[in-house]
């Protein structure tokens, strides 16, 4: 066991548990592993069997105990004090030494917005938040909406296009880089790192594979660290200026602060909704009725963002660390443990949603889903993604009614810890 500062609190790290009871339901303990190709595209046959025979679990491949009922999952998000935030997201097998020296020369230690408690995350959140206001996305809805017309503009002549890679991506890419101020052509460098920092936490990967992908985090955060201070030399009209600005209770955010909430906004503000929008497309175009649904009935739209983020929630879940022992679903669970809450299995939850593995545009709850987290930790980024999902569906149907999958193709899926999404889509259309 190791011990580490949290917020003030003193939290023991623990190992993992040896007794193979401990584990509970052995099966899933041994065959679990979000980063297998097969469970990348479908953990959802596992989260089932999770919330049926053991919904709580020790995983050795995420080195964390999975919880996967509703309920559970949202008690735990409520009760910060013995779930903490704080250091939750970093990964438990050490990095190498070279690795560790560049974080700390980019100040990675500092934490953001999803990886700290109470009263440090109170402040960052009420600095962020007129950020992402609902008035300040609805005055973005025309540049994204145009965004998404230029995109269009440039797919093929030839009727065939991969929807991921030449529009799911660069949309909320390109959308977020001008949130913040940054420009247009830094997105193939934006995303690269972005790439690298989802594979750099992935505790499955070789040490001295992460130590690449460290490289990458760096040159993103120095990235960040520049345009902080061009920021504070010069204000913009952007989120950047608004962060370097914000001021609460007669403090403001250190640059490496902002750097830290800027990392994970770009990152995660444009990582999940490639994922949302690659999966409303999917589901849309698997059935053609479903389809044509959207294509006649507009009012249909803003549904089928809602069920895609919870059919297939673009965060498959985050972690918590234990800061006393606990017990969770009948399952005890010691203090310094790491707990991932699988948000894609609670927006599959049987008790809540009928027929789960259905895509259901007329479903009654949608607005119940967990694809955005639960309480405190709730996405400060969900006005947007929902905006820019509804954008992508809306300019879709609006230039190319006629589109439709490519017959026979294998959709290959990211492989993440955290994260589900397609890598490609291929489609097609008749071209006048």
């Amino acid at each position: 066991m190791s011990t580490e500062r949290n917020d003030g609190r003193e939290v023991t790290r623990a190992s993992a548990p040896t007794n193979p009871m401990a584990m509970s339901c052995p099966h899933l303990a041994e065959t679990f592993n979000l980063m297998d190709p097969d469970q990348a595209a479908n953990p959802y046959l596992l989260f089932a069997q999770g919330r049926r025979e053991c919904p709580v679990f020790y995983s050795p491949a995420a080195g964390a105990w999975i919880v996967t009922r509703y309920d559970d999952i949202a008690a735990i998000a409520h009760d910060w004090m013995r779930f903490s935030s704080a250091h939750a997201n970093k990964t438990t097998q050490e990095l190498p030494p070279e690795a560790l020296a560049i974080k700390k020369l980019v100040h990675a230690e500092v934490p953001g917005l999803v990886d700290c408690d109470p009263p440090q995350h109170t402040r960052f959140r009420k600095l962020t938040n007129q950020a992402f206001t609902v008035p300040r996305v609805r005055a973005m809805e025309p540049a994204i909406r145009r965004t998404a017309i230029e995109l269009l503009d440039q797919f093929p002549r030839d009727g065939r296009a991969d929807l991921v890679k030449q529009f799911a991506m660069p949309l909320p890419l390109l959308t977020i880089m001008r949130v913040l101020g940054l420009p247009d052509h830094d997105a193939p460098l934006i995303r690269t790192w972005s790439v690298d920092y989802n594979r750099e936490r992935s505790p499955s990967l070789p040490l001295e594979e992460r130590l690449q992908y460290t490289h990458g985090v760096a040159a993103l955060r120095f990235s960040l660290a520049s345009a902080v201070e061009e920021r504070r030399a010069r204000p913009r009209e952007d989120a950047l200026t608004h962060l370097v600005q914000a001021e609460a209770d007669g403090e403001k955010l250190s640059t490496w602060e902002i750097v830290s909430i800027a990392h994970q906004l770009v990152f995660a503000g444009h990582e999940t909704t490639i994922g949302l929008i690659g999966t409303m497309l999917h589901h849309l175009l698997m059935k053609p009725e479903r389809w044509q649904a959207v294509r006649e009935n507009p009012d249909l739209i803003p549904r089928a963002v809602e069920e895609a983020l919870r059919r297939e929630g673009p965060v498959t879940g985050m972690f918590r660390t234990t800061t006393q022992p606990v017990e969770i679903g009948g399952v005890s669970i010691p203090k310094g443990a790491r707990i991932q809450l699988m948000f894609a299995s609670g927006s599959h939850d049987e008790k809540y949603f009928e027929d789960a593995e259905r895509f259901d545009l007329s479903r009654e709850n949608l607005s119940e889903h967990m694809a955005f987290g639960v309480e405190r930790h709730f996405c400060i980024g969900a006005p947007l993604a929902r905006a820019v999902g509804r954008i992508a569906l809306e300019t879709l149907v609006e230039r190319l009614p006629g589109l439709r999958l490519v017959p026979d193709q294998k959709v290959e899926f990211t492989r993440s810890a955290l994260f589900h999404a397609r890598a490609s889509l291929a489609v097609e259309w008749d071209v006048s």
